[in-house]
């Protein structure tokens, strides 16, 4: 009988086997032009050096990266950042030149993911998605039974106290149908927290279990941007790409109230860590499987609220067309913010797990929101506000009410949205997020 170590000998050398064989099929793929492909753009003299030198057009790649703005780089450079990511990765002889910045490991699918999960991520992998979903979906062979055999592990969201107040979101009774949800829109437009329409996804009785999460991410190894820091709008705020497994350890798994009473006795508490407005969903099929767009955002929205949109304070602009509803992930501990803001899009914000502390501000009311504006950075930060809600929420010192004299005029509707609930928020309207437990959400901008 083969001991634990000799299986897990097996397991990494039959691992390695399946890792050549997708290299080969990978670097046959590659070798095969796609027609019509904008990396054409690039010069032929790049192009005709990549198979034997992806290093160097991977330095010229990120050389063009960083001169523009992530939204604004061409996607011929990205492409080229793609491929030379997977020559370099995939070619035996080469693979071991990859940038030096990323570090080498013992593990082998902890590695693949590592260089595989940040090409995807830095490139938005514009040519070869399909390739490289199809290569780590064969992989999740090494790490299921280890962690579908596993029994679950919940994350704790413990119901916090009713919200006492008289300026409530509001909600409806029951789930609406298109139809419904329509009228609401041809008529007040204003938000709105709707129940139960989404229980039939998968993601509302599996999201909430660490185990089946380390499953859909390859054991925990695939690679994810996380947000350090309570808010975007801290000093100390920042981001790193790092392991989901190592996410969930270090910054979604808090220890229990008590621990952390006793630990605030004694030391300062951690960062926190939030997964905050990735599209882990285009990262990683088989957490999409999981869910569903909601029927409502196939609905026509005025293009701006009516309770606004003839007023001198309206500055909203028309959204850009979007071909199809944009997702994101929203997954933390209890105690992540995101600071008062508004987005492009009509929103409907889906809370899977967890609880939420939501507070909107209709635009009527901006002038008394105190827009960042234009940072020091050169970055146009006129959809954020300056005010931490979260101190308004309690007791508001002297020094804060000088900092912002205007913003308690500001009227507000506020509520705490839980799971299985959806949220509509109107294009223009403000709001601040607060996650009170550990939270699970997917935001859907439509227009």
């Amino acid at each position: 009988m083969a001991t634990s170590n000799e299986e897990k000998q097996l397991k990494t050398d039959d691992g390695l086997a399946l890792l050549d064989s997708l290299r080969n099929h990978i670097l046959e793929q590659l070798d095969h032009a796609v027609p019509n492909d904008c990396i054409q753009l690039c010069k032929l003299s790049t192009l005709a050096i990549i198979a034997d030198r992806p290093e160097d057009v991977l330095e010229k790649a990120k050389e063009q990266l960083h001169a523009y703005p992530y939204e604004k780089v061409p996607t011929h450079w990205r492409r080229l950042y793609e491929d030379a990511t997977s020559f370099a990765t995939f070619n035996p002889a080469k693979r071991q030149k990859l940038d030096r910045d990323i570090p080498r490991t013992n593990d082998w699918l902890a590695e693949f993911c590592n260089v595989v999960d940040r090409a995807v991520i830095i490139s938005g992998a514009p040519g070869r998605k399909h390739l490289i979903d199809d290569t780590l979906k064969h992989l999740e062979v090494f790490v299921k039974s280890e962690w579908t055999d596993a029994p679950p592990r919940r994350l704790l969201t413990p119901r916090p106290p009713p919200l006492d107040t008289p300026y409530a979101i509001l909600r409806t009774p029951r789930s609406w149908d298109f139809e419904e949800f329509q009228l609401h829109l041809d008529t007040t437009g204003s938000p709105v927290i709707i129940p139960d329409t989404f229980e039939h996804w998968p993601a509302r009785t599996h999201w909430d279990d660490i185990n089946y999460l380390l499953y859909k991410t390859l054991g925990g190894k695939r690679v994810v941007p996380v947000e350090i820091g309570s808010s975007y709008t801290e000093a100390n705020w920042t981001q790193k790409i790092m392991p989901f497994g190592a996410f969930v350890e270090n910054y979604l798994l808090a220890p229990c109230q008590q621990e952390q009473e006793e630990q605030q006795e004694q030391e300062p508490s951690p960062p926190i860590g939030y997964l905050a407005q990735h599209n882990l969903f285009t990262q990683i099929p088989s957490l999409q499987s999981d869910i569903s767009t909601p029927d409502y955002c196939y609905t026509t929205p005025p293009p701006t609220n009516p309770s606004f949109s003839t007023t001198k304070t309206s500055t909203i602009q028309q959204p850009q067309p979007l071909d199809s509803p944009l997702l994101n992930a929203w997954l933390g501990p209890p105690g992540t913010k995101t600071p008062l803001h508004t987005d492009p899009h009509h929103n409907i914000l889906c809370q899977v797990v967890g609880y939420k502390y939501i507070r909107l501000y209709n635009p009527l009311w901006t002038k008394y929101l105190y827009p960042a504006g234009v940072d020091a950075a050169g970055v146009d930060m006129g959809n954020t506000s300056l005010v931490d809600v979260k101190v308004w929420r309690g007791d508001v010192d002297e020094e804060e009410k000088k900092k912002f004299p205007e913003f308690g005029k500001a009227e507000y509707l506020e509520a705490v949205l839980g799971p299985g609930e959806c949220l509509y928020i109107p294009l223009g309207w403000w709001h601040y997020v607060e996650s009170l437990t550990a939270s699970f959400s997917v935001s859907f901008w439509w227009n």
